[in-house]
């Protein structure tokens, strides 16, 4: 079993990232237009990408692809100095990326599969369930429909607002409908996934994973209780003795 300490899990400043990147825009759009707020933004964007690096988390296939993406969206954003190219960019982002998720689904192979690992203490047995798979399309769907509410609700706030009304608005309307996403999806993993064989519940199955990652104190993963007094009783526990980490 991979030991492996949880970064961020101590440490105030880390509880700001969420809210860091709205901050630095907001007030570095006040201070200096849009040109010097997209650069600050995107450094920002960049620097939790490093620094995601160098506290030992994978970075997967989509991390460098995502930051890639915000470079030029940066890029394009600050030669133009237009609100609406660069915003509009980020736009058209969510809904390709909506698109492609619901295109995985459709073809068979849903891109929720290849993060749940990163998530779920999973075997590969489990992973060729046909429930397991079917459950994963319907959680890539859930996940490109909110890519797909999400890029219109910006549509329509960028339309009614100006720049600094359209960033605050936007984070703050973003938070419960990302929130309704997440738990609809936990909600249909939860209900669909004991179906499949050494399945007891998807909520086992993270906290399975968060063993692995280290986030209970080895004294108690090694009696098989938690922190909060529970058992580590009819679970399928997965090990994973390698260094390679596959996924966000």
């Amino acid at each position: 079993m991979v030991e492996q300490s949880i970064p961020g899990r101590t440490g105030g400043f880390r509880s700001l990232e969420p809210v860091a990147p709205i901050i630095i825009f907001l007030v570095l759009n006040r201070v200096g237009g849009l040109r010097v707020a997209v650069v600050g933004a995107t450094l920002w964007g960049i620097k939790l990408a490093v620094d995601r690096r160098r506290r030992g988390q994978p970075l997967g296939r989509f991390v460098p692809i995502l930051t890639v993406a915000l470079i030029a969206r940066g890029v394009a954003g600050i030669i133009t100095d237009s609100e609406t190219v660069y915003f509009g960019l980020g736009i058209a982002g969510k809904f390709a990326g909506a698109a492609v998720l619901i295109g995985s689904a459709v073809i068979g192979k849903p891109l929720a599969a290849l993060g749940a690992p990163m998530l779920l203490a999973v075997t590969d047995d489990m992973q060729k369930h046909p429930v397991w798979r079917s459950t994963m399309a319907i959680i890539t769907v859930i996940a490109g429909l909110y890519y797909v509410a999400s890029a219109t609700l910006d549509v329509i706030l960028l339309q009614r607002n100006g720049i600094e009304g359209f960033v605050l608005l936007r984070f703050l309307a973003n938070w419960p409908l990302s929130l309704a996403a997440i738990l609809l999806a936990l909600a249909v993993a939860q209900v669909r996934l004991p179906r499949v064989p050494g399945v007891t519940s998807a909520l086992d199955l993270i906290e399975t994973r968060l063993e692995e990652l280290g986030a209970f104190p080895a004294s108690d993963a090694a009696d098989g209780t938690h922190a909060n007094g529970g058992r580590n009783e009819g679970r399928v526990v997965a090990t994973n003795d390698s260094d390679g980490q596959e996924p966000t």
